[in-house]
């Protein structure tokens, strides 16, 4: 079941076996395999559930409402680095271009000789891809999506003899109308609140939207209760208070909000959390 604004703007507590923070890439899956495998699931997303009518071709006033900070959020570091963040059910799988891509053999070598992830290497990596590619329905993008600007920049590398194809994508029969940003509002593309998170409601998931995690409770040396407030997705004001105790808390918040939030609650792991973040200009 999905519970909005309106459900839960006066706050609620409750219990529960496994509580995901964040509806998007990674807490989406967890929160189908968790509710598959038949424990009692949480999501909590901070943003709203979004309907066709919400992504119209207002790209300030949807920015202004479901990205983080407004679309103005920075991340810090060897530079200043602009970074747009979906703040919506499904999160950045919504406003980004549905490009997906399995990770490259040169990182996964890496991560398995330098960092001790054996995982990164083993065939049980390929078949997640596999599966996950299966159900976002991951594809090369079409001709008649590509455009003219692209089929000529095709055109241009082949006569150089440089390879180049069109990127895999999750959408289904994309049209090409140039409004990934604004959410799809043709719904070809496939972001997870299209699949997976649906997905997980029928195994039973409870999906919560519009309640922001501001505090993490720690139990001895694990995390056992989350807090924070109901956020109007229009007003961003803060309404009911909310108490959320689990047995087991899966930190899908993004990788600029989950080391936020774990810092801003005192948890440090050693001084290393957000120490290896790493972002890149797109």
């Amino acid at each position: 079941m999905i519970y909005d604004f309106e459900d839960l703007k006066n706050g609620f507590s409750i219990d529960t076996d496994v509580l995901i923070i964040g509806s998007g890439a990674g807490g989406s899956i967890a929160a189908y395999n968790f509710a598959k495998a038949g424990y009692k699931t949480v999501v909590l997303e901070a943003g709203a559930k979004l309907k066709k009518s919400d992504m119209t071709r207002n790209a300030p006033s949807f920015i202004q409402k479901y990205l983080w900070e407004a679309g103005s959020r920075h991340i810090g570091g060897s530079g200043q680095i602009p970074s747009m963040q979906g703040k919506c059910l499904g999160g950045s799988t919504v406003v980004n271009s549905a490009i997906i891509l399995p990770l490259p053999d040169y990182v996964r070598k890496e991560w398995a000789e330098e960092h001790g992830l054996g995982f990164a290497m083993s065939r049980a990596l390929d078949e997640s891809y596999k599966r996950i590619f299966k159900m976002l329905n991951v594809g090369p993008t079409s001709a008649r999506a590509l455009g003219k600007a692209n089929m000529v920049a095709k055109k241009v590398l082949k006569a150089a003899g440089i390879a180049g194809e069109a990127l895999p994508r999750a959408i289904k029969k994309c049209i090409g109308a140039g409004d990934c940003l604004i959410g799809c509002p043709t719904e070809k593309k496939q972001s997870v609140d299209r699949n997976y998170l649906p997905e997980a409601e029928k195994h039973g998931a409870q999906i919560f939207t519009c309640p922001q995690v501001f505090d993490l409770h720690k139990k001895g040396q694990t995390i056992d209760k989350v807090t924070g407030y109901i956020i109007d997705p229009t007003s961003q004001k803060r309404y009911g208070k909310f108490s959320v105790k689990a047995k087991t808390i899966i930190m899908a918040a993004g990788a600029a909000n989950t080391p936020a939030l774990l810092l801003g609650s005192g948890i440090h792991g050693n001084k290393r959390i957000g120490k290896t973040f790493y972002a890149h200009l797109s």
